[in-house]
Protein backbone atom coordinates (compact mmCIF):
# COMPACT_ATOMS: atom_id res chain seq x y z
CA UNK A 1 0.00 0.00 0.00
CA UNK A 2 2.77 2.44 0.96
CA UNK A 3 5.19 1.15 -1.71
CA UNK A 4 7.94 0.82 0.92
CA UNK A 5 10.62 -1.75 0.12
CA UNK A 6 10.20 -4.92 2.19
CA UNK A 7 6.76 -3.86 3.41
CA UNK A 8 4.25 -6.61 2.87
CA UNK A 9 0.69 -5.65 2.04
CA UNK A 10 -0.77 -8.03 4.62
CA UNK A 11 0.92 -6.26 7.57
CA UNK A 12 0.93 -2.65 6.27
CA UNK A 13 -1.33 -0.28 8.25
CA UNK A 14 -1.13 2.58 5.73
CA UNK A 15 -4.39 3.60 4.07
CA UNK A 16 -4.71 2.78 0.42
CA UNK A 17 -4.41 5.70 -1.98
CA UNK A 18 -6.35 5.88 -5.23
CA UNK A 19 -3.85 6.64 -7.97
CA UNK A 20 -6.11 6.46 -11.02
CA UNK A 21 -9.56 5.47 -12.19
CA UNK A 22 -10.04 3.56 -15.41
CA UNK A 23 -13.49 3.68 -17.00
CA UNK A 24 -14.16 1.20 -19.75
CA UNK A 25 -16.31 2.23 -22.68
CA UNK A 26 -19.90 1.14 -22.32
CA UNK A 27 -21.33 -0.19 -25.56
CA UNK A 28 -24.93 0.74 -26.30
CA UNK A 29 -27.54 -1.50 -27.88
CA UNK A 30 -27.82 -1.70 -31.63
CA UNK A 31 -29.58 1.31 -33.12
CA UNK A 32 -32.88 0.31 -34.68
CA UNK A 33 -33.39 3.56 -36.58
CA UNK A 34 -32.66 4.09 -40.27
CA UNK A 35 -31.87 7.21 -42.27
CA UNK A 36 -34.37 8.19 -44.95
CA UNK A 37 -34.58 11.33 -47.06
CA UNK A 38 -37.86 13.23 -47.16
CA UNK A 39 -38.48 15.71 -49.97
CA UNK A 40 -41.45 18.01 -49.35
CA UNK A 41 -43.11 20.34 -51.86
CA UNK A 42 -40.41 22.25 -53.65
CA UNK A 43 -37.96 21.77 -50.77
CA UNK A 44 -34.56 20.04 -50.93
CA UNK A 45 -34.26 16.49 -49.65
CA UNK A 46 -33.80 16.30 -45.89
CA UNK A 47 -32.30 13.33 -44.06
CA UNK A 48 -34.30 12.10 -41.07
CA UNK A 49 -33.55 9.30 -38.62
CA UNK A 50 -36.72 7.22 -38.39
CA UNK A 51 -37.85 4.16 -36.49
CA UNK A 52 -39.38 1.48 -38.75
CA UNK A 53 -42.61 0.54 -36.98
CA UNK A 54 -44.46 -2.41 -38.51
CA UNK A 55 -47.44 -1.60 -36.28
CA UNK A 56 -47.88 1.92 -37.63
CA UNK A 57 -50.22 2.69 -40.52
CA UNK A 58 -48.84 6.15 -41.35
CA UNK A 59 -45.52 8.01 -41.37
CA UNK A 60 -45.08 10.62 -38.66
CA UNK A 61 -42.58 13.07 -37.20
CA UNK A 62 -42.64 15.00 -33.90
CA UNK A 63 -43.19 18.79 -33.88
CA UNK A 64 -39.53 19.39 -32.98
CA UNK A 65 -38.37 17.75 -36.23
CA UNK A 66 -40.96 19.66 -38.24
CA UNK A 67 -39.95 23.07 -36.81
CA UNK A 68 -36.25 22.29 -37.19
CA UNK A 69 -36.19 20.71 -40.66
CA UNK A 70 -39.51 21.46 -42.39
CA UNK A 71 -40.51 24.82 -40.96
CA UNK A 72 -41.18 26.30 -44.43
CA UNK A 73 -43.50 23.49 -45.49
CA UNK A 74 -47.22 24.35 -45.05
CA UNK A 75 -49.36 21.78 -43.28
CA UNK A 76 -52.62 20.29 -44.47
CA UNK A 77 -55.41 19.20 -42.15
CA UNK A 78 -54.34 16.41 -39.83
CA UNK A 79 -56.09 13.18 -38.92
CA UNK A 80 -57.66 11.77 -35.78
CA UNK A 81 -55.31 9.00 -34.75
CA UNK A 82 -55.24 6.60 -31.82
CA UNK A 83 -52.57 4.45 -30.23
CA UNK A 84 -52.87 0.68 -29.92
CA UNK A 85 -54.34 1.19 -26.43
CA UNK A 86 -56.98 3.61 -27.70
CA UNK A 87 -55.38 6.86 -26.52
CA UNK A 88 -56.01 9.88 -28.73
CA UNK A 89 -53.07 11.38 -30.64
CA UNK A 90 -53.27 15.06 -31.47
CA UNK A 91 -52.15 15.92 -35.00
CA UNK A 92 -50.79 19.34 -35.93
CA UNK A 93 -51.24 18.60 -39.62
CA UNK A 94 -49.59 16.74 -42.47
CA UNK A 95 -47.70 17.34 -45.71
CA UNK A 96 -47.05 15.38 -48.88
CA UNK A 97 -43.50 14.25 -49.50
CA UNK A 98 -41.28 11.76 -51.23
CA UNK A 99 -39.57 9.24 -48.96
CA UNK A 100 -36.40 7.54 -50.17
CA UNK A 101 -34.16 4.94 -48.55
CA UNK A 102 -30.88 3.59 -49.87
CA UNK A 103 -30.60 -0.14 -49.30
CA UNK A 104 -27.38 -1.98 -48.47
CA UNK A 105 -27.02 -2.98 -52.13
CA UNK A 106 -27.15 0.66 -53.22
CA UNK A 107 -30.62 0.48 -54.74
CA UNK A 108 -33.51 2.79 -53.88
CA UNK A 109 -37.17 3.10 -54.82
CA UNK A 110 -38.64 6.48 -53.77
CA UNK A 111 -42.30 6.48 -52.72
CA UNK A 112 -44.87 9.19 -52.18
CA UNK A 113 -46.23 9.48 -48.66
CA UNK A 114 -48.27 11.69 -46.34
CA UNK A 115 -46.10 12.69 -43.38
CA UNK A 116 -48.05 13.55 -40.23
CA UNK A 117 -46.85 15.86 -37.45
CA UNK A 118 -47.99 14.38 -34.13
CA UNK A 119 -47.75 15.85 -30.66
CA UNK A 120 -45.88 13.94 -27.95
CA UNK A 121 -44.18 11.75 -30.54
CA UNK A 122 -40.66 10.95 -29.35
CA UNK A 123 -39.07 10.19 -32.70
CA UNK A 124 -39.98 9.94 -36.39
CA UNK A 125 -41.81 6.75 -37.34
CA UNK A 126 -41.83 4.90 -40.65
CA UNK A 127 -45.09 3.04 -41.32
CA UNK A 128 -45.54 -0.57 -42.38
CA UNK A 129 -46.90 0.30 -45.87
CA UNK A 130 -43.96 2.63 -46.57
CA UNK A 131 -41.47 -0.02 -45.44
CA UNK A 132 -43.03 -2.46 -47.89
CA UNK A 133 -42.90 0.02 -50.78
CA UNK A 134 -39.27 0.88 -49.99
CA UNK A 135 -38.34 -2.81 -49.98
CA UNK A 136 -37.39 -2.99 -46.29
CA UNK A 137 -39.83 -5.84 -45.64
CA UNK A 138 -41.72 -8.22 -47.97
CA UNK A 139 -45.03 -7.04 -49.40
CA UNK A 140 -46.82 -10.00 -47.78
CA UNK A 141 -45.33 -9.35 -44.33
CA UNK A 142 -46.34 -10.46 -41.68
CA UNK A 143 -47.98 -13.40 -43.43
CA UNK A 144 -44.67 -14.80 -44.68
CA UNK A 145 -41.31 -15.47 -43.10
CA UNK A 146 -38.91 -12.59 -43.74
CA UNK A 147 -35.87 -14.72 -44.64
CA UNK A 148 -37.82 -17.35 -46.56
CA UNK A 149 -36.43 -18.04 -50.03
CA UNK A 150 -38.83 -19.27 -52.68
CA UNK A 151 -37.69 -20.69 -56.01
CA UNK A 152 -39.72 -21.36 -59.13
CA UNK A 153 -38.55 -23.69 -61.88
CA UNK A 154 -38.57 -21.94 -65.26
CA UNK A 155 -41.01 -23.22 -67.85
CA UNK A 156 -39.88 -25.22 -70.87
CA UNK A 157 -40.66 -22.22 -73.07
CA UNK A 158 -38.45 -19.97 -70.93
CA UNK A 159 -35.62 -22.52 -71.02
CA UNK A 160 -35.86 -22.72 -74.82
CA UNK A 161 -35.78 -18.92 -75.18
CA UNK A 162 -32.80 -18.56 -72.85
CA UNK A 163 -30.93 -21.35 -74.62
CA UNK A 164 -31.55 -19.83 -78.07
CA UNK A 165 -30.34 -16.46 -76.85
CA UNK A 166 -27.20 -17.98 -75.33
CA UNK A 167 -26.40 -19.94 -78.51
CA UNK A 168 -26.83 -16.79 -80.62
CA UNK A 169 -24.48 -14.81 -78.37
CA UNK A 170 -21.79 -17.54 -78.13
CA UNK A 171 -21.61 -19.08 -81.60
CA UNK A 172 -18.07 -20.39 -81.10
CA UNK A 173 -19.11 -22.38 -78.03
CA UNK A 174 -21.92 -24.35 -79.67
CA UNK A 175 -21.55 -26.70 -82.63
CA UNK A 176 -24.45 -28.78 -83.83
CA UNK A 177 -27.55 -29.50 -81.79
CA UNK A 178 -27.45 -28.35 -78.17
CA UNK A 179 -29.72 -30.05 -75.68
CA UNK A 180 -30.33 -29.18 -72.06
CA UNK A 181 -29.02 -31.87 -69.72
CA UNK A 182 -31.46 -32.98 -67.07
CA UNK A 183 -29.33 -35.13 -64.80
CA UNK A 184 -27.13 -35.01 -61.74
CA UNK A 185 -23.94 -32.88 -61.99
CA UNK A 186 -20.78 -34.77 -62.87
CA UNK A 187 -18.32 -35.40 -60.08
CA UNK A 188 -15.26 -33.21 -59.66
CA UNK A 189 -12.04 -34.26 -61.34
CA UNK A 190 -9.27 -35.37 -59.01
CA UNK A 191 -6.47 -32.81 -58.73
CA UNK A 192 -3.68 -35.07 -60.14
CA UNK A 193 -5.80 -35.87 -63.22
CA UNK A 194 -6.62 -32.28 -64.19
CA UNK A 195 -3.57 -31.79 -66.52
CA UNK A 196 -4.35 -35.04 -68.36
CA UNK A 197 -8.00 -34.05 -68.66
CA UNK A 198 -7.12 -30.61 -70.05
CA UNK A 199 -4.76 -32.17 -72.60
CA UNK A 200 -7.46 -34.58 -73.73
CA UNK A 201 -9.93 -31.74 -74.22
CA UNK A 202 -7.41 -29.78 -76.29
CA UNK A 203 -6.74 -32.78 -78.54
CA UNK A 204 -10.42 -33.42 -79.24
Amino acid sequence: KCNAIGHFKAICDAKAKMAAIYVNQVSSAKDDTVTVSITARGEPATEVRTLPDTGSTFDAIPPSVYHRQFQDVPLDVGIHAETATGNHIKSLGSFQGQVDWKANDGSSRPVQSTVHVLENLRQPVLSNPTQQKLGMIPVDYPNIRVHQVSTTRPSDEQIARDLSKLMAERLNMFDGICRVMDCEPVRNIAEPLIPMFEEELINQ
